[in-house]
């Protein structure tokens, strides 16, 4: 525990720290307190620091040592607000408070951040349902656009892919289609159909030759 002397009148000095773990005190410059007063010895008084306080012991000073008006013949526990007296010199032992931690300023930092968690809250709520909203409105549009025009669907899909080969294609250019005989009066010779398709037999066949033979 740190302590200090306070001087009670007009004494000198007016205020002495307890510093070391012991503290000598008398007339003498020797001392750690030098008082110098004639009711003082040279080597007065030690004020010793163990077992966290401070004690006081008299050296056989011709004008004693006295703890709040009792005079010391062993040595004393001093506490906060002792009144200490070497010869007519009085001091008043005060012990250093603890310091004081200021939490006003921790509480003054979180406020401002509660205050906006708070206040953001709510916007971060607005956002996450609007943003459902369209999400869901999107997805109806896009159903409802399917289902409303099936054809433009339709045309997206892919044509089926040729299978004409160049073989087919020579053989379809060379053969000519089969022509119908129709008489004056509209009627059908059977005879004559047959010899088309005949004729039209025949030149399919020579225009495969010929194409294998290129």
């Amino acid at each position: 525990m740190g302590a200090r002397l306070v001087a009670v009148g007009k004494f000198s000095p007016r205020e002495f720290r307890l510093m070391s773990d012991r503290t000598l005190v008398g007339s003498a410059p020797t001392n750690s307190l030098v008082l110098d007063h004639e009711t003082v010895s040279r080597r007065h008084a030690t004020l010793d620091r163990h077992d966290g306080a401070h004690w006081i012991t008299d050296l056989g000073s011709t004008n004693g040592t006295f703890v709040n008006g009792a005079r010391a013949t062993r040595s004393i526990r001093l506490r906060d607000g002792d009144e200490i007296s070497f010869g007519a010199v009085k001091y008043v032992l005060r012990a250093d408070e603890p310091p004081v931690i200021d939490t006003r300023n921790d509480d003054a930092r979180r406020r401002p951040v509660a205050r906006q968690l708070i206040v953001a809250l709510p916007i971060i709520l607005i956002v996450a349902a609007t943003g459902y909203f369209f999400i869901g409105n999107f997805n109806d549009l896009e159903m409802a656009s399917v289902s409303d025009h099936p054809t433009v669907i339709a045309t997206i899909a892919l044509a089926p892919r040729s299978t004409v080969t160049p073989e087919t294609a020579a053989i379809a250019t060379i053969a000519p289609s089969p022509t119908k005989v129709i008489d004056s009066s509209g009627a059908t010779d059977w005879l004559a159909v047959l010899n088309g398709y005949r004729a039209s037999a025949s030149g399919a066949r020579d225009g495969r030759s010929s194409f294998q033979q290129r």
